[in-house]
């Protein structure tokens, strides 16, 4: 088979296909498709107002800690690294302990590293929000006596993670948006396009 008949037998059902999705689309009608945009607009908005006040709903009671818990050993704490990012220059040794608890929306991470001179350097996080973490809490504890960790601030202030402040919004918005909007559409088109076929086969 020559070169130039394989790229067709490639290229014709993928035109094939993209005819028939055109042919497909344009059985939506104007109407349809400014609501079908204006409610992904809308939900898409709504999912962006609900975020971060959502995220705070899901923190635990004072003095409580979610039940499901994670531990990971000295390689696979190493492995895994910091939960967050550190205020030193100095880089921290690797964590030996990674100990994670959390529930639907919450995750609380307790990590530390116990190096050979017994110091002790360990960070806390807390992140909140669903389905991607939108909201961080940190609190960091080392020796102060060490001058290469001195300087640092150990309780920032919270910080939104840009990750579920933009990718949360997208993920529940467009989520029920195909649900209740875009999979119905289809089932509506699919019929419209049975009835124009039928159409125009009386026609012929």
């Amino acid at each position: 088979m020559m070169v130039g008949e394989v790229w067709q037998s490639c290229v014709r059902p993928s035109s094939v296909v993209r005819y028939s999705v055109m042919k497909f689309l344009k059985l939506i009608r104007p109407a349809e498709q400014r609501r079908v945009v204006t409610v992904l607009v809308l939900l898409v908005l709504l999912a962006s107002v609900v975020n971060v006040p959502f995220a705070v709903t899901r923190l635990p009671a004072e003095g409580e800690r979610p039940p499901n818990q994670t531990y990971l050993d000295r390689d696979q704490s190493s492995k895994r690294g910091w939960p967050s990012s550190t205020p030193h220059a100095q880089r921290w040794p690797a964590p030996t302990v990674w100990i994670r608890h959390g529930h639907l929306g919450y995750a609380e991470l307790d990590v530390r590293s116990q190096t050979e001179d017994e110091e002790s350097i360990s960070m806390t996080v807390k992140h909140a929000g669903w389905p991607l973490p939108v909201v961080e809490w940190k609190t960091m504890r080392w020796d102060d006596s060490n001058a290469q960790w001195q300087g640092a601030e150990k309780l920032p202030r919270p910080r939104l993670l840009l990750r579920g402040l933009i990718g949360n919004p997208l993920i529940v918005g467009v989520s029920i948006w195909l649900v209740f909007f875009a999979i119905p559409l289809v089932g509506r088109l699919r019929e419209r396009a049975e009835h124009a076929s039928r159409d125009s086969e009386r026609a012929t």
